[in-house]
Order: structure tokens, then C-alpha cells, then sequence
């Protein structure tokens, strides 16, 4: 009998009903689960069995463990991973994964990236790859069991996903990994990285190497301006506008002077046809890409995919611009990201 088979089947008889016959664990029944384990409710081998797949909520906030339903012998390594492993020993996670890297690039799947070359560059791949990639990996039905799961959550939720053919921004592509993961399901896409900085070290080689990737050296924003944008040097993850994060940037190692533009000229003097995904990780700029996607989202509606966690009115904020702008939007909150379509 397959993993979530047994699950469903645990599931059931603890709870004593067949609830949420979909992939997903009910609520009701993950309690029942945890609460048996704590009780000493199972033999040992069933406990180990669970302790092994299942993952513990500690609060209603914040995932203790990052134990994940794998669907093949490499993913089982990731078995029983912990949180903290990934925030406070990324080389130990991050040797959990090396097993699909050969002379310096990682292939998982046919999404191909360049190894990462210091212990911070390292921490951000390791954060980026549960996000990202995990799903790719080990399966996106087995994943949905475990969804939003990750440090932030993955790009791709509900009818937000990646299809082939579509055309995806993806804003604050970094290292490029989502435009990696974007590029091996089929899509074109347009990469935008502002930090010249991080494209030159890992973004250029990344779009190489998975091809149908054109990086596009802008920042998004809702006006044609050249702002300061503060990074630091030696973590690829920090960077942002000057005048968004006072705080943070005063504290900068470095700061460049980049060039926005917004996304409805990109796709008028381009000729570009139509936008269908956009994914955005842009430090509290996703409210001004958003006002300078106006006729992109009237005209196109593309399935958004957008971090809410930046600033303190994020999502309340981006909310009432993607309604204000095209009203037959559905979306989904979740903890750290925003997620929106059109029926």
C-alpha cells in the first residue's frame, strides 16, 4: 500500500470517518495523529513510521518540522529534516541534496543549477530549494500533503500554477531558481534581477544551463526611475530599495544606483503577446510592480504568485490593488504568500 494510502487509512480510523477525501490531511485528523503519539497510542513501529512522515505544528504560527512524503529514494534523505537544521546548520541540510550534484552543477530532474560556493550563498539554496524545487523533486501530489510547509511556502498553490507555454515574470529571480524550475515546465521566462552583483554570479550561468530564460537587468516598479538599491555582498537573499527598508538598509554593505521601469512598457516596447504567471519576491516593491502592471492584469489577468511578509500592510495592501485593478480576481492568503487567479 503507497505512503498516503496508509495515511489516509491511519487517518480514518483515528478519526473514526472518511474526512477530506482529497490529498490534503484534515485538520482533525493531524490532531488525532499527534495526539496519539504523545499518548503512547501506537505500537513502536507505527510510531516511528509516523514520526518519520508526519509533520508537528508547535504553535498555529511556526513549523517545527520539516518532514516531508518523498516519492523517491533520493527525497527519502530529507526525511526528518528539521527547521532549525535549514536556519541554523544549512551545510548539514545542504549535504542532504548532494546527491544530485556532478562537477559543480546540481540536476534535479532537468532543472539544472550552478553549485553554490560560500556557506551563506549556501543557506539561500538550501531555503530556495524547499520552496522551490522540493515539489519538482519528490512530486507535486506528495508535496500538496505537506504545502506551506517550507520556510515561505512555494510558488505554486491551487489554480496558481506553471503551465506549459505560458509567459512568467519572475521578479526578484536572484540565483534563478524558479526561473529554472519555470524554464524545465515548458514556459518562457523573463527574468528580472536588478543587482548586478547577483546576476553576474550565479543568474547568468543558472539561465545558461536551463536555457528559454532572458534576464532582463531591471528593478519593477511603478514608474521609469533609477533608485538606490542597498545589497549585501556576501548574502544574495538582502537586498532592497533604500527607501523601503530604512532600517535594514542603513546596515548595507553595498549600494547601486539600478534602473525600474514597469512591466506594461516591458511588455508594450517588447511586443511581448500575453503575461500568464508572475511570481514576485521584491522586498516590499511588489505593491509598485503591481501599479505598473495595470494594463498587464486588466488585459491578461496572469496568475500572481506574490510574497506578502515584507512589509507590515502587505497584504491588505496588495489585496485592494489587484481588486481595485481587475475585480474577478480569486485570492488566497496564506502565511506568507499571496495567491491570486481568474476562473
Amino acid at each position: 500500500m503507497g505512503l498516503i494510502k496508509k495515511l489516509r487509512k491511519l487517518r480514518d480510523r483515528l478519526t473514526g470517518s472518511r474526512l477530506n477525501r482529497g490529498r490534503t490531511l484534515a485538520p482533525r485528523a493531524r490532531r488525532a495523529i499527534e495526539r496519539g503519539l504523545r499518548e503512547g497510542k501506537f505500537d513502536a513501529p507505527t510510531a516511528e513510521y509516523l514520526r518519520a512522515h508526519l509533520p508537528f505544528l508547535i504553535n498555529q504560527k511556526r513549523v517545527a518540522n520539516l518532514a516531508f512524503f518523498c516519492g523517491n529514494t533520493k527525497a527519502r534523505t530529507l526525511l526528518g529534516l528539521k527547521r532549525e537544521d535549514v536556519e541554523q546548520n544549512p551545510v548539514a541540510f545542504y549535504e542532504k541534496i548532494k546527491a544530485w550534484e556532478k562537477d559543480g552543477i546540481f540536476d534535479f530532474k532537468g532543472i539544472r543549477l550552478l553549485e553554490p560556493d560560500s556557506k551563506e550563498d549556501i543557506r539561500l539554496f538550501a531555503h530556495e530549494f524547499i520552496d522551490n524545487l522540493l515539489p519538482a523533486v519528490i512530486g507535486r501530489d506528495q508535496y500538496d500533503i505537506v504545502r506551506g510547509l517550507g520556510l515561505e511556502g512555494p510558488y505554486e498553490v491551487g489554480k496558481v500554477r506553471l503551465s506549459p507555454g505560458d509567459v512568467v515574470v519572475d521578479a526578484g529571480a536572484n540565483m534563478g531558481m524558479f526561473s529554472a524550475l519555470a524554464a524545465r515546465a515548458g514556459c518562457r521566462v523573463l527574468a528580472f534581477e536588478p543587482i548586478t552583483h547577483v546576476r553576474e554570479k550565479y543568474l547568468l550561468k543558472n539561465a545558461e544551463l536551463n536555457g528559454n530564460i532572458e534576464i532582463l537587468p531591471y528593478a519593477l516598479s511603478d514608474r521609469r526611475e533609477e533608485p538606490q538599491f542597498c545589497f549585501d555582498e556576501k548574502n544574495l537573499g538582502a537586498s532592497c530599495r533604500a527607501d523601503d527598508v530604512q532600517e535594514w538598509s542603513s546596515g548595507a554593505s553595498a549600494v547601486e544606483t539600478v534602473q525600474a521601469v514597469t512591466l506594461d512598457d516591458i511588455v508594450r516596447d517588447r511586443g511581448i503577446a500575453r503575461i500568464d504567471f508572475i511570481k514576485a519576491d521584491i522586498e516590499g516593491s511588489e505593491r509598485r510592480l503591481l501599479l505598473g502592471a495595470k494594463n498587464v492584469l486588466k488585459n491578461f489577468a496572469p496568475k500572481l504568485s506574490l510574497c506578502t511578509y515584507h512589509l507590515p500592510d502587505d497584504r491588505m495592501v496588495l489585496k485592494k490593488i489587484i481588486l481595485e485593478i481587475q475585480p474577478e480576481y480569486r485570492i488566497v492568503q496564506r502565511e506568507s504568500k499571496l495567491y491570486a487567479s481568474v476562473k
